[in-house]
């Protein structure tokens, strides 16, 4: 008997359009496909914000200090590694008709959208511990 594939090549394209979203800027220590606003970290210039004291000097806009006579930061843009923790549940409740087999399927697209964006995906299993 022949297992079926867990996700059709179909529902796979499908899944490759989307990618996955985090609300928290996370500090990871490699660069990754994720846009995050951190102030000095690239060479891809976001914004200006008005100069606070305690502020890195090497940052400041002497060209615009020049012009204007007032003091900004510059501002820039980087990208951040995203990892992804999905958690399964093995518990005996999960045996009950197709959740287990549902919960891998979402786990498995979930993976999916996260290889295909680079970010670092582990899964892990639990039932009463991990």
């Amino acid at each position: 008997m022949e297992k079926s594939p867990l996700l059709e090549a179909k529902f796979l394209r499908k899944l490759e359009y989307l990618s996955l979203v985090s609300r928290r800027v996370h500090r990871g220590s490699t660069r990754g496909e994720h846009s995050v606003y951190r102030r000095g970290s690239s060479l891809e210039f976001s914004d200006y914000r008005n100069y606070q004291a305690g502020d890195d000097i090497r940052y400041l806009d002497w060209n615009l200090y020049s012009r204007l006579d007032k003091l900004f930061i510059k501002q820039f843009i980087t990208e951040e590694d995203l990892t992804i923790h999905l958690l399964i549940d093995t518990s005996a409740s999960m045996s009950s008709g197709d959740k287990m087999e549902y919960a891998r399927k979402v786990a498995a697209a979930l993976g999916y959208i996260g290889i295909i964006n680079l970010d670092r995906v582990g899964v892990s299993t639990f039932a009463s511990g991990l």
